[in-house]
């Protein structure tokens, strides 16, 4: 009986944002199929592409970012200077993160992440709210990832 199984094109809807796990090992237990990765490694490598994306982020990659980072939409809002239904409106998408708020979003998430000083000194001057609004996108693009590395690509 066949406990393994490779998938080559895997859509994973655990994290709130949509993600196709390329290669995506799978085991079999109990008479159930179960994706065989380091979730936690996922989330961090998630949390990485969201923080270089070149476009603005979309209500669900903000909320993923607060949820990654364990904060309530309360606590998020006092991080960023907010209230709690400023932080709901943008998560539903019902209004736009200013761009310098996000910028905020950003620089905080990559900093948590514990950025070396130059790569952190770079990715400040490279993150402009001018570029992240040339790339704007409605849509929400999944991030593949290789599961086999880890990679992702966008």
């Amino acid at each position: 009986m066949k406990t393994e199984k490779v998938i080559k094109k895997y859509k994973y809807e655990g994290l709130g944002v949509p993600v196709v796990i390329m290669n995506a090992p799978f085991k079999k237990a109990f008479g159930e199929w179960f994706l065989d990765i380091d979730l936690n490694k996922l989330q961090k490598e998630v949390l990485n592409a969201l923080v270089h994306k070149t476009s603005l982020l979309t209500g669900n990659e903000l909320r993923f970012i607060r949820k990654y980072f364990e904060m309530t939409t309360t606590e998020f809002g006092d991080l960023l200077g907010v209230t709690h239904p400023a932080v709901l409106k943008w998560e539903k998408g019902k209004s736009q993160i200013p761009a310098a708020t996000e910028k905020y979003v950003r620089l905080y998430a990559y900093d948590q992440m514990k950025a070396k000083n130059n790569e952190f000194r770079k990715f400040f001057y490279e993150l402009s709210n001018e570029s992240l609004y040339r790339n704007q996108s409605k849509s929400e693009k999944p991030f593949r990832i290789d599961a086999a590395d880890m990679s992702i690509a966008a």
